[in-house]
């Protein structure tokens, strides 16, 4: 349990930033709390730019991944939808869950990931027609069915 702030610490605190900033310094960044998963995530959105490099290869422009639609769970829901929903919660979901320190936020990404894999399998194997772009999007969810679990990442910490 962490124990309540007092006085000197945040006294302590504005004096070492009033240093960095007289001397024009900045903090170093934090260090991120799960350094793996953080890579991780960092890969799959690299994996998830190679999809749309490919896609758009491939002549599946952004109109054509809109117009490309499969049904999951009793709804239709596009191409278009499916990797950009990846893209937003590997580049801003998962990092702002990684950064707070919140009694769920594993729970949470995993939870997001595992949706984002269901579609994009589903979505690959859609793409016999286009065989580079069902590629990329299969590789990336592959990569995001190896998601680092919370015992590896507890078991790196000790």
């Amino acid at each position: 349990m962490m124990r309540p702030r007092r006085l000197q610490d945040y006294v302590r605190a504005f004096v070492g930033a009033l240093r960095l900033t007289l001397r024009g310094q900045t903090p170093p960044p934090a260090l991120p709390r799960y350094p793996q998963l953080s890579q991780w995530a960092a890969q799959g959105l690299r994996l998830t730019a190679a999809a749309f490099a490919a896609a758009e290869a491939a002549g599946l422009d952004d109109s054509a991944r809109r117009q490309r639609r499969l049904r999951l769970e009793g709804r239709d829901i596009s191409m278009h939808t499916i990797l950009a929903a990846a893209r937003h919660n590997l580049s801003e979901e998962y990092p702002r869950l990684l950064g707070e320190k919140l009694a769920y936020n594993l729970t949470a990404l995993y939870a997001f990931n595992m949706n984002d894999h269901f579609r994009l399998s589903r979505l690959a194997e859609t793409l016999d027609d286009a065989p580079a772009v069902q590629q990329a999007i299969h590789d990336l969810a592959q990569h995001l069915a190896a998601v680092p679990s919370e015992k590896e990442l507890t078991a790196s910490m000790t």
